[in-house]
This record gives C-alpha cells, sequence and structure tokens, in this order.
C-alpha cells in the first residue's frame, strides 16, 4: 500500500466532519417531528427523562442517558424511517455460491 498524504488525510477528515455535521441534526430534527405527531409516544419520552432525572438529582450525564431506553428506541426507529444514508450500494467483488443452495451471487451484482 502507498503512503496517504496529508492532503488525503485532511479531505478524509473534513468527509468526516461534514457528515456528521449533517446527519445528527436531522436525526434530531425527525424525532422532534415524530414526537410531535405522536402525543403518547411524547409522553412516555417525557415520563422517562422525569423519572431518570429525579433519580439523579436533576443531573444528566451520560449514565442517564443510558438508562433511558425507550427513548433510545425512539431514536433508533427514527433512524429506520428516515435514514442518514438512504442508498448503501454494495457491489458483489467475485462469485459467492451461499451454501445449501443453488444459489450464487454473481460477481458485479
Amino acid at each position: 500500500p502507498r503512503p496517504v498524504t496529508d492532503n488525503q488525510l485532511t479531505a478524509e477528515l473534513l468527509n468526516f466532519f461534514i457528515a456528521a455535521l449533517d446527519t445528527s441534526p436531522n436525526t434530531i430534527s425527525f424525532t422532534l417531528f415524530e414526537l410531535a405527531r405522536n402525543r403518547d409516544i411524547q409522553e412516555r419520552v417525557r415520563e422517562e427523562i422525569e423519572e431518570v432525572l429525579i433519580g439523579n438529582d436533576g443531573v444528566l450525564n451520560t449514565d442517564c442517558l443510558k438508562q433511558m431506553k425507550y427513548l433510545l428506541q425512539v431514536i433508533n426507529e427514527t433512524l429506520r424511517i428516515y435514514p442518514p444514508l438512504p442508498n448503501v450500494e454494495r457491489k458483489c467483488s467475485k462469485d459467492y455460491k451461499i451454501s445449501g443452495t443453488d444459489l450464487t451471487i454473481e460477481r458485479g451484482t
């Protein structure tokens, strides 16, 4: 393998930062949109947040976030409905026989 130049490394890091700048706000926006549309889910999330905060003397930290299981489910469902990258395409690099069947995924598929 060839060594990576500073320019190539900078370009790759910039791509990561740009991607993160777009996906996080979109996920938050779509989550809030869905919570506004689904009052019962919104209420359950609010109750969970209040319970966790009360149990932690009103201090929010990473341990609190780990306890918010329902909120995580809501965020994951939002990501399923509104994926940040809707078209992730892959290409088979060589023929692949699926064991136990007569099926083969052909190269280039």
